[in-house]
């Protein structure tokens, strides 16, 4: 490799994180609590038909589990300047989806992997429970919400079963890096089961193909994967899986101008309740 050629992979991000699409659950340390069938709505029972926390192969493309803490936060965290630029445009827009709202008091993060954005909790001052369906990554959470002093706790949990969640209802309930490995009918049911158990908000993270970058990597998708690959909406199809999921759209927040993904801030309809 030539010096020029090392200068400028010190700036390359560091390789794809570890993920095993199709074994979800395996090698749990501990098994996962038993989960009741319970289901707020035929969508979300339909959409979670396959889904058991007793380590049973879940439906559709598999629920994303990574299992290695310290190479994904090596990948999203680590040092490099291109690492560095997408983590400040993308805590810039949670920042924006999040001004204004003066009652949000506490957030669950589901799934939280490794705590990832524990720290940006903590310094909006928020009651911080965190929740991950990867042991792993609930141990490795664990330790980081304890290291940052975080009032709240975390547990293990599946993102799609409101009955897994703790007892106490959060004022906001955010998904990131989530939603969009789940085709149309799953999204809906997941965002539905995000709001069944917030007091009132929810901010959730999409791929979008309407930006440069997302027509170019949805094209890039669609030739490795296919129909299994993530997902991208446009800014309409999000407002309307919303709308089904009982949930208000208040803004659609792009991460920045080379991303593909966008935020999205959205409150609970009027008359919806918590379960």
């Amino acid at each position: 490799m030539t010096t020029l050629s090392r200068w400028f992979g010190r700036f390359l991000p560091v390789g794809p994180c570890p993920h095993l699409p199709e074994a979800p659950v395996a090698g749990l340390s501990q098994p996962p609590p038993a989960l009741s069938s319970a289901a707020p709505s035929a969508a979300l029972a339909a959409a979670t038909a396959g889904l058991s926390g007793t380590g049973a192969a879940l439906d559709s493309r598999a629920y994303p589990v990574f299992t290695e803490p310290a190479d994904y936060m090596a990948c999203r965290e680590g040092g490099r300047l291109l690492v560095h630029t997408k983590r400040f445009f993308e805590r810039r827009a949670i920042r924006r989806c999040l001004d204004g709202l003066t009652d949000i008091r506490a957030v669950v993060d589901v799934p939280c992997g490794p705590g990832r954005l524990f720290p940006y909790w903590r310094r909006r001052g928020f009651v911080v429970t965190g929740m991950d369906f990867s042991m792993p990554m609930v141990a490795a959470a664990t330790e980081r919400h304890r290291d940052l002093g975080l009032q709240g706790r975390v547990l293990w949990g599946d993102a799609f079963r409101p009955e897994t969640y703790p007892g106490e209802v959060p004022d906001l309930v955010a998904s990131v890096r989530f939603v969009y490995y789940f085709g149309r009918e799953q999204r809906v049911a997941l965002l539905e089961a995000l709001a069944a158990v917030s007091r009132r908000y929810v901010l959730a993270q999409y791929k979008t193909w309407e930006t440069l970058r997302g027509r170019k990597t949805q094209g890039r998708t669609r030739r490795k994967h296919g129909a299994n690959g993530k997902q991208f909406c446009s800014r309409a199809e999000i407002a309307g899986e919303l709308r089904e999921a009982g949930l208000n759209c208040l803004r659609i927040e792009p991460i920045g101008p080379w991303s593909d993904r966008v935020f999205v801030m959205a409150e609970r309809a009027a008359g919806a309740r918590s379960s």
